[in-house]
């Protein structure tokens, strides 16, 4: 059988993946792994997405946790399978029996391992958090369990990429109004008022600056690959009113 995600070689001790759109039971605009059950596939498709998911990383079905995203800063510590909803787009875990996750479709999903401590953790990083303080506070987490940031492996799965990602003017600024040294991300368009945002390079800056050095990149971009990704850019642009979401997990061995 294909494999059907794509795995870094900075996470060696984890079972982990950033699986794509293929090799699921969905059908239509959400063939064929669609892993979000946030839209109008069919449940019991979704459900069966996700069991495809457990098996091939070997996560026990009922224990991959992932949380109701909202392009937040939050992050969570887990230990145990909660029966309530997880809010926010970070969690980190030391139990080797839980896998955890992230959804996206064109944010950036990350995947991270603190080698000598034996912890994981899985971010969903688009623009707003990603801005707004999510891999910030994923460290502050991560400090405050003892792991440092030279201990961590971190990889930044498919997103969308500095070509497709196409902002105007006001996204700019709010920006360079933050900092104006995030500008350095930014590259305008020749004869127009728009700019182009490197998403991964952004992140990847915010990680190194807090210490982290060892940062693998996928360098995938969702937007232009439609047989391999999902992508809520795409689906929008082409008037499609809803769009699949593609899962990156991991688990330690």
């Amino acid at each position: 059988m294909k494999k059907i995600f794509l795995e870094s070689p900075s996470l060696q001790g984890t079972s982990h993946g950033f699986f794509s759109r293929r090799g699921g039971f969905s059908n239509g605009i959400y063939s064929s792994l669609n892993c979000g059950y946030n839209s109008n596939d069919d449940n019991e498709a979704i459900t069966k997405n996700i069991k495809v998911v457990c098996n091939s990383l070997n996560i026990p079905y009922g224990n991959l946790v992932t949380t109701q995203q909202s392009h937040s800063n939050i992050v969570n510590i887990i230990n145990t399978i909660k029966t309530k909803k997880i809010i926010g787009d970070a969690i980190i875990t030391s139990n080797p029996s839980i896998g955890i996750g992230v959804l996206t479709a064109d944010c950036a999903p990350i995947l991270v391992y603190a080698k000598k401590k034996r912890v994981v953790g899985a971010i969903h990083a688009g623009w707003k958090g990603a801005l707004n303080g999510i891999i910030n506070n994923f460290m502050y987490s991560m400090n405050s369990i003892g792991v440092e940031a030279h201990d961590l492996f971190v990889s930044i799965g498919p997103c969308i990429g500095k070509e497709s990602y196409e902002v105007d003017v006001s996204f700019f600024e709010l920006f360079k109004n933050k900092n104006k040294k995030y500008s350095l991300f930014f590259t305008k368009k020749k004869n127009k008022n728009k700019y182009h945002f490197n998403l991964s390079d952004f992140i990847t800056s915010k990680f190194y600056n807090l210490g982290v050095k060892n940062i693998w990149n996928a360098d995938k971009d969702t937007l232009s690959d439609q047989e391999t990704f999902y992508s809520h850019r795409y689906n929008y642009k082409k008037g499609i009113q809803d769009y699949g979401r593609m899962i990156s997990a991991i688990i330690l061995k």
